[in-house]
């Protein structure tokens, strides 16, 4: 072999080194190993390729393993590939696991690509919300004027998320149903008691993303 065959395998080899070491995001490379979260150099690549970021993807994966769940990180590059959040779906995972509600990357997955804002979902299960309304004003069936208002609260529900209509929708069903009882009774027929035990029964919220944990009529 000529020394000029021998320059030009080093000079290949060179060039072919440079673009492998120049394709290799680094940063992202070295950030998963240190935090025990390898990812191969091969999958970094290839995201390189398919013009995807893999620092966010690092970050989720690192987050769901400092968490107890070791998701692949295939399925997170599916989940940035579909528009979804992967950082926030990892920190909704670490948040509702410190407080013990179980739950599951696909789950979350769903919620986040489904519009919701994820982590204010997250919160809503996490810490319940108090709703104080203001007084509406209906007539039994007598003609007696009863004025009405509640105090509520309401818990988002991990499994009822997808699908689930709003809190304010719950709200303005409680007032219709309070309206229509009020409406088709007579004044001695109609009970705070019983308005208060149809209304917490669990079919009551069906439908909807919160569960009632509480619930006061004031009449």
């Amino acid at each position: 072999m000529g020394p000029e065959v021998i320059i030009l395998v080093i000079f290949t080899f060179s060039i072919i080194s440079f673009i492998f070491l120049a394709a290799v995001p680094w940063k992202a490379y070295f950030l998963g190993l240190l935090a025990k979260y390898p990812i191969s150099i091969f999958e970094l690549i290839g995201m390189r390729i398919r013009k995807i970021d893999p620092t966010p993807i690092v970050n989720a994966g690192i987050i769901f393993r400092n968490s107890g769940m070791n998701i692949d990180v295939r399925e997170i590059e599916s989940l940035y590939l579909c528009g979804g959040h992967v950082e926030n779906v990892a920190k909704a995972f670490a948040a509702l696991k410190k407080v013990g509600i179980d739950t599951s990357f696909k789950q979350l997955a769903a919620i986040d690509l489904c519009g919701k804002d994820i982590m204010q979902s997250i919160e809503d299960c996490i810490q319940p919300v108090d709703f104080n309304s203001d007084y509406v004003s209906y007539k039994s069936l007598d003609g007696k004027d009863f004025r009405v208002s509640i105090n509520i609260t309401l818990q988002g529900n991990i499994n009822k998320i997808v699908g689930g209509a709003l809190n304010q929708a719950l709200i303005d069903k409680i007032f219709d149903y309070i309206g229509q009882v009020i409406s088709r009774r007579n004044s001695d027929n109609i009970s705070r008691s019983l308005l208060e035990e149809e209304i917490l029964k669990e079919s009551f919220s069906e439908g909807f993303s919160s569960d009632i944990k509480s619930l006061r009529i004031n009449m």
